[in-house]
């Protein structure tokens, strides 16, 4: 990795760890104006990335759309916290913050297509005979079934989602996919999806804890804010790590 890799990822590092630091004691303005300062500096991290990767052309473009899904991130980062300051607008910017977040996980899933189609992969049914066909079948499937399990499984953890219910299905259904079909990639023999695989399953497990927080009645919690913004920035950074070893 390069020296400029290295700092971005320290400064991703010491502003995320500032920001939950801020949040958890004191939270209001001064929460939402250091977790702005962390998600800009993931996204200015990625495009220093792009600008100075010397990788082949879908690679490239790869680490551009990742770029674009941090930026829709950084929106559902802010909206998100807005949401948390205004409680009387929250449904305006709960669906807002779903929306983008939900937009940044398509934006991966394309990227990441475009980096497994250019990577070789070393399969008795080989990836260059099917495309894009097999990974998104087998992955519509399991991210079908983790979404009804999600819903279902809610009940047990007393959420309740009320006017949300439809958005977190397809919230829920986004995610999962993403998840599931990096997983499906990497196994296939795109070995550096590994770490952006498990960047995605703590990204997932951030937002069942964000999920207890919202819809539990537990948003001021702090244990949880802690445990869900930690997961949060470290399922961020191994996605930027992954940008700049591309």
């Amino acid at each position: 990795m390069s020296v400029t890799g290295i700092v971005c990822l320290c400064l991703c590092v010491l502003t995320a760890v500032a920001f939950i630091f801020v949040r958890v004691e004191w939270g209001g303005k001064w929460g939402l104006v250091t977790k702005s300062i962390a998600s800009f500096m993931f996204v200015l991290s990625a495009v220093l990335a792009w600008c100075l990767t010397d990788a082949f052309e879908l690679e490239k473009a790869c680490i551009g759309l990742v770029t674009f899904g941090l930026f829709f991130g950084m929106i559902g980062d802010i909206v998100l916290d807005l949401k948390v300051m205004y409680p009387d607008k929250d449904k305006i910017y709960l669906n807002a913050g779903m929306l983008a977040f939900g937009i940044g996980h398509i934006l991966y899933i394309v990227g990441f297509t475009l980096f497994a189609e250019y990577n070789s992969f070393d399969m008795s049914v080989s990836y260059e005979t099917f495309g894009c066909f097999l990974p998104i079948l087998i992955t519509l499937v399991c991210a079908t079934v983790m979404t009804l399990v999600v819903m279902f499984g809610s009940r047990k953890m007393g959420l309740d989602f009320g006017n949300f219910k439809l958005q977190t299905i397809g919230y829920t259904f986004v995610l999962s996919f993403s998840m599931i079909y990096t997983l499906v990639l990497a196994i296939m023999g795109a070995n550096l999806l590994w770490v952006v695989a498990s960047g995605l399953i703590l990204f997932f497990a951030s937002d069942v804890v964000l999920s207890m927080q919202y819809f539990g009645g537990k948003i001021d919690n702090k244990c949880l804010i802690a445990v869900n913004h930690g997961l949060y920035y470290v399922a961020q950074i191994m996605l930027m790590l992954v940008l700049f070893l591309i």
